[in-house]
């Protein structure tokens, strides 16, 4: 019924037109409770964009008009196979379908991300420490001579060499040992 109100009004079955509400409800085609109900605009569509519940009124001030037929088209947006959008990881790439399976995303930000309500570049800086870490410490700066390597620093005895062993061991762990 809510549907029908919302192309033009209650259809009677035996005059194939659509009524206005009252008139439908003179006639005996709807109750007074019916017609509260229909009052409430209560949302019982599930809206496939969303994937949620909402009111067909809703639903139908999101259509666009086909110029040709003028038939009322709800735009839905690209679903994206979860499988093919893929982030830059550390070492190699990863899908959000992994993201998701691992606790990396949520269950809404995944839902999101597929549906094409958020970009891969907003959750790629949202997770960009589950996809590319904080960093581990690079090195020392040592006032003016400026900044050096841990193992040049090691060389030079500025740190000593069970310190830098363990930073750099620290550095290897996060994958990568960095020069500054």
């Amino acid at each position: 019924l809510q549907a029908q109100e919302c192309v033009g009004g209650i259809l009677d079955p035996n005059l194939s037109v659509f009524l206005p509400r009252d008139t439908a409800v003179k006639r005996s085609l709807l109750d007074q409770d019916l017609s509260r109900a229909l009052n409430q605009n209560p949302e019982c569509f599930l809206d496939p964009d969303t994937e949620r519940v909402t009111s067909y009124e809703t639903l139908k001030k999101k259509c666009k008009t086909e110029p040709h037929t003028g038939l009322a088209l709800l735009p839905i947006a690209d679903r994206k196979d979860p499988s093919n959008i893929m982030f830059e990881g550390i070492r190699k790439t990863v899908s959000a379908q992994q993201l998701l399976e691992c606790g990396v995303l949520d269950k809404s930000t995944f839902s999101r991300l597929v549906n094409g309500q958020k970009t891969l570049l907003d959750v790629a800086v949202d997770q960009k420490v589950y996809l590319k870490g904080t960093g581990p410490i690079a090195g020392i700066v040592l006032g003016k001579q400026g900044k050096m390597s841990l193992s040049e620093a090691k060389k030079q005895k500025i740190i000593s060499e069970s310190s830098a062993d363990l930073l750099l061991e620290a550095q290897a762990a996060t994958g990568y040992i960095i020069d500054p």
